[in-house]
């Protein structure tokens, strides 16, 4: 009797498991798309949760990306795949395009959004051959371009 009694236990405890799991992971994509599915979604999501200043949460998130993006080509740098030359005129560029990014996100028609943001991606891939960037470092469809979003 206590074996059956252990394996329902034990059942009984993988199903809740699973099933919190489960409402955890749709419940964290739910808040990422509400959040940030308009420009500054997530710091405006935190400042509310915690009554702050909207703009103080965005510059925390600002400066948080802008480091790990800083470490990131740091370390790259270090392994050999970039110059430390290329590191800050990467820096330099995606700081240029900052404004422009932020312009074609608040493109109303998605379609019109969609051309200004592959025109800007066909614009870094230029950029990256121009200076001899390797490819996959700036990411797939200008992943870094998202850095410091506002």
């Amino acid at each position: 009797m206590r074996k059956a009694n252990k394996k329902k236990a034990i059942l009984a405890t993988s199903l809740a498991s699973a099933a919190l799991a489960g409402t955890l992971i749709v419940g964290g994509v739910a808040f990422a798309q509400t959040t940030n599915s308009q420009p500054g979604g997530l710091a405006q999501a935190i400042a509310s949760k915690f009554n702050l200043n909207k703009d103080d949460v965005q510059k925390v998130i600002d400066q948080q990306h802008q480091d790990k993006l800083k470490q990131h080509l740091d370390e790259l740098v270090k392994e050999g795949k970039i110059t430390s030359d290329q590191e800050t005129k990467i820096l330099a560029k995606l700081e240029e395009m900052k404004p422009k990014m932020e312009t074609a996100r608040q493109i109303s028609d998605p379609a019109e959004r969609k051309k200004a943001l592959d025109a800007l991606r066909t614009e870094m891939k230029q950029w990256e051959k121009d200076n001899n960037i390797p490819a996959g470092i700036i990411g797939p469809r200008g992943r870094m371009m998202h850095h410091g979003r506002k």
